[in-house]
């Protein structure tokens, strides 16, 4: 106690916070505030126990390859702890928050008021805390922690922003006055003395840390900031008492037991048989699954895996069996699962749900569905929310949903995680508090699905991920159907240059084509290839060519000769083809026909709705299902859809068409035909077919070629086969695709080349401008986020996905001068005159929908927002309910319509939002 009384004393009565004027949240008092030597010794508890009861051993592990010995390593956290916040110890900070209390009677070094100093934030404590330890001769990766705990180290602090960057120079914004400046000395050299002496730390012990090491510690210093910042946990006192050095140990007790945080996912396993893997998910384990149990459980340092098999070949399971084994090996803590669309992690959330629930081991863990749209998920919002402070020895299930993981920034912190891909690649984004994503994912197996779906310049943000995630040695599972041979090189490369420097690598296994279905992985520095050579389904497809010039008779003649007792897959590049498509046939057919149009512009619930449908009616068939009644549910059931269809939904169909798309995307898309072998066993020595429209067009849709290279399409039509061998022919086709181009004399496609060429170095010039530098060495986080762009980026959106800007829209239909309803259910009203209940909110916020890219181009973005802001008079108060703040209306008339910058729109449960012309009016 002698210790932190010598702390206190030192810290002459100088103020941490004091109750925030500024938070709607909480209620301002101004008789309430906390001293700074009790918030540094709140922070530094909370990183004693983080370290002890939270932070994987994963990453003590990787810790320790700068600090080397445990104890030094713990008593570090506590020191950045106490250290974090010495900067408020100035009388700039001071005197702003003597403004907020007055009354407050124990500071005992002069102030003065507030308007008398320069701005704040050219003082603010981080930068001047940073200071105060480089005069003081702390090591200089210490420093830089200290000014990055607030999540944004732009730019490391110059004699122009705080001038003391010596023991000589003085500023009267840090002191009083030149009088005052040896006091203020003095207390900064007690108090770094006094924190010293508490954690049992000599300052050249100190360890100089490495730039990753630093980005770890930084994101624990800010968890731990955050916790005990926190007024539930860590109370305000009276601004008469000075605080009491009694109430300690209690006062930590107390605020961890109040966050109850979850004890790390313990990995047991170094091995798992195939019996453990029935055992696991109900079913024998494939010949893929075997192999992967096999590979995974014999290597001794495995670290990147990447797993490529056909659609629906159980890649799935055959990833979180090899996480478990990956845990157990590298002592990890918890899964981060992404997937490329917040659609596609919605339908696999049961199934990574259950696994976790597994891992558990009856013990109350974490889990969270990680994407903007998480709080309309009924299944997640079904969690138990709460802490961990609580008894579920009776209950099934073991997994909450941590209240105090709920924003934004710390959703990757729990347990267990599952999301868009997004979530990772936002670690190798320059963007404040980047730090806690890093943290999040560097204790964990991290698994991402459909790795081959994403552009050059999302691939831009993949492989630094990869380079940081095998910094930290973090185990990676990528899965794909279909994978370019370059791109399984560049992300190896990836993840070994950040693991062990390497750069270079035996490209020898690469050299042998077409095997497939193929596991890829590294053990240690080296990579290896196995090709799985089991009984897997063959299945052919003869691919027939469809003509844009007569599209819709075609597909008209293609249902009544051919489509008679199945079901009809059509999926086409745009939504708008693919709603004039399902309109047109839907005014051609039959009664006998059912025409459901699927596609990315519907509200939640419609969404959702025909998901599942389409699950129901063509999905794969449940165990012990009367076959003869799911042959009746799909009869004469034809589906148009967009890219939708290709990634999120496990159904199949009799027949398909598709639109000419890059080859993966046409071979993703097939995997929808023929998809379960149990509906087909009678067609056996038949083939599939599926129509591909504009194979052999020479003249390409123009909605087509805004989204697809014209380049890839015209290989794609070259290379595509008449009769696919599935799934021996995917590696070859996806291979010649992205082969080395020849010109041979032909300059159109020469001339296509070199724009797509011209395409992919741009997307990655703008990429690069927002991505983080690799991991280095001896480097402190001074300037980690400052720009890198090159030329005039500044106007260039910091995101990790390529694309106009989007809008996104609540829809609802005006009912009269007041009420409102949901287009998705119209008996579901709302008065727009008072303010709505969680539930009413997030019902309203459930009828979501993205614009038409029309509305976002330059010139009219602006006048787009503009309109849709005014619709927030019809309920001005709406504006004050947390789901529904800053939201934007699309207002619809009796007819589910309006007009919005001179184009008319309509909604409707089976068509969703298009545009309305004199052909559709």
């Amino acid at each position: 106690m002698k210790k932190i009384e010598n702390l206190k004393i030192a810290l002459q009565g100088s103020i941490a916070k004091t109750s925030n004027p500024f938070r709607k949240d909480t209620e301002w008092n101004q008789n309430l505030y906390l001293p700074l030597w009790m918030h540094l010794i709140d922070v530094g508890a909370v990183m004693d126990y983080l370290f002890d009861l939270w932070v994987p051993q994963s990453v003590k592990d990787d810790l320790l390859k700068d600090v080397q010995d445990e104890g030094l390593l713990r008593k570090l956290f506590v020191l950045l702890g106490m250290l974090h916040d010495i900067g408020k110890h100035s009388s700039r900070m001071q005197a702003r928050f003597i403004q907020n209390i007055p009354a407050y009677p124990f500071l005992k070094r002069k102030v003065r008021k507030e308007s008398e100093y320069d701005a704040l934030s050219k003082y603010h404590h981080t930068k001047v805390g940073e200071k105060i330890l480089e005069s003081f001769d702390f090591p200089q990766s210490i420093c830089s922690i200290v000014y990055a705990h607030h999540g944004n180290p732009v730019s490391m602090p110059t004699m122009n922003d705080l001038k003391i960057c010596t023991v000589e120079l003085k500023d009267d914004n840090i002191f009083t006055n030149d009088d005052e400046y040896s006091l203020w000395m003095d207390d900064w050299e007690n108090a770094l003395q006094s924190i010293c002496e508490i954690c049992g730390i000599k300052k050249e012990d100190i360890p100089v840390l490495s730039q990753s090491s630093q980005v770890l510690l930084t994101g624990y210093l800010i968890v731990a900031d955050w916790i005990a910042s926190n007024e539930a946990y860590f109370p305000l006192i009276d601004i008469q008492e000075e605080g009491d050095l009694n109430d300690y140990p209690t006062r930590l007790v107390n605020g961890m037991e109040r966050i109850a945080l979850t004890e790390p996912v313990m990995g047991i396993y170094d091995s798992l048989s195939t019996d453990d893997f029935s055992e696991q998910f109900g079913f024998t384990a494939n010949m893929l699954q075997e192999e992967v149990l096999n590979v995974i459980s014999s290597a001794e340092n495995p670290g990147l895996v990447i797993l490529e098999a056909e659609m629906g070949g159980g890649k799935t399971e055959a990833a979180l069996a090899a996480a478990e084994i990956l845990g157990g090996k590298h002592n990890s803590s918890g899964v981060f699962f992404g997937l490329p669309t917040q659609s596609t992690a919605n339908g696999l959330f049961d199934r990574f749900k259950t696994w976790a629930e597994k891992q558990t081991f009856g013990e109350v863990k974490s889990f969270r569905l990680a994407h903007g749209l998480a709080k309309q998920n009924k299944k997640f919002q079904e969690l138990f929310r709460g802490t961990a402070n609580v008894d579920m020895g009776n209950m099934d299930n073991h997994l909450i949903n941590h209240v105090w993981m709920e924003g934004r920034k710390q959703a990757l912190l729990s347990d267990f995680v599952i999301g868009t891909i997004d979530q990772a690649l936002l670690m190798a984004l320059k963007q404040k508090h980047f730090m806690l994503r890093h943290v999040g994912l560097a204790g964990k197996v991290v698994i991402l699905d459909e790795v081959h779906s994403y552009d050059a310049y999302s691939n831009v943000y993949i492989d630094r991920m990869l380079n940081w995630l095998g910094n930290y040695s973090v185990p990676v599972i990528l899965l794909s159907a279909t994978l370019p041979s370059a791109r399984k090189k560049a992300m190896i490369k990836a993840y070994l240059s950040g693991k062990n420097k390497i750069k270079r690598f035996d490209e020898s296994i690469f050299e042998e084509k077409g095997n497939y279905p193929l596991i890829t992985w590294t053990d240690g520095t080296i990579p290896h290839q196995r090709y799985v050579n089991g009984p897997a389904e063959k299945k052919i497809v003869e691919l027939k060519p469809l003509s844009y010039n007569d599209m819709e008779n075609e597909i008209e003649s293609i249902i009544h000769n051919e489509v008679r007792d199945g079901c009809l897959g059509i999926i086409v590049n745009t939504v708008k083809k693919a709603q004039t498509t399902a309109e047109f046939l839907k005014k051609t057919l039959s009664d006998d026909y059912e025409v459901v149009l699927f596609h990315s512009r519907f509200v939640v619930p419609d969404r959702l709705r025909i998901e599942n449908m389409l699950l129901d009616r063509i999905g794969k068939p449940k165990k012990d299902q009367d076959l003869g009644q799911v042959f009746e549910r799909r009869k004469k059931l034809i589906v148009v859809g967009t890219q939708v269809l290709e990634q999120s939904l496990d159904i199949d169909f009799d027949w398909m068409i598709t639109e000419i798309a890059p080859m993966e995307l046409v071979l993703q898309r097939i995997g929808r035909l023929w998809r379960h072998p149990v509906l087909h066993a009678d067609n056996l020595e038949k083939h599939a077919i599926c129509y591909v429209l504009g194979w052999k067009d020479k003249d390409l849709d123009s909605g087509t070629e805004a989204i697809y290279s014209k380049y890839i399409l015209n290989r794609t039509q070259r290379f595509l086969p008449e009769k696919l061998y599935l799934p021996q022919d995917i590696s070859e086709l996806v291979e010649k695709l992205y082969e080395s181009f020849e010109v041979n004399g032909n300059e159109e496609e020469a001339s296509s080349w070199e724009e797509y060429e011209n395409m992919i170095k741009e997307k990655e010039q703008r990429a690069n401008a927002f991505r983080l530098r690799t991991p280095r060495s001896r480097k402190d986080l001074f300037g980690i986020l400052r720009r890198e762009a090159q030329g005039d980026m500044d106007g260039v959106e910091a995101k990790v996905r390529d694309g106009d800007a989007t809008l996104e829209v609540i829809v609802l239909k005006q009912v009269d001068q007041t009420t409102f309803s949901c287009v998705s259910d119209e008996e579901k009203r709302f008065d727009g005159t008072r303010n709505l209940s969680k539930e009413e909110a997030l019902e309203v916020a459930n009828e979501r929908i993205r614009l038409p890219g029309f509305f976002s181009k330059d010139g009219l973005i602006e006048k787009t927002i503009c309109e849709l802001e005014k619709n927030i008079n019809h309920f001005p108060l709406w504006r004050e309910n947390d789901h529904l703040k800053w939201e934007l209306f699309l207002i619809l008339d009796e007819n589910n319509a309006c007009e919005l910058v001179g184009k008319k729109i309509r909604y409707s449960q089976e068509t969703g939002l298009m545009e309305v012309n004199e052909k559709n009016e």
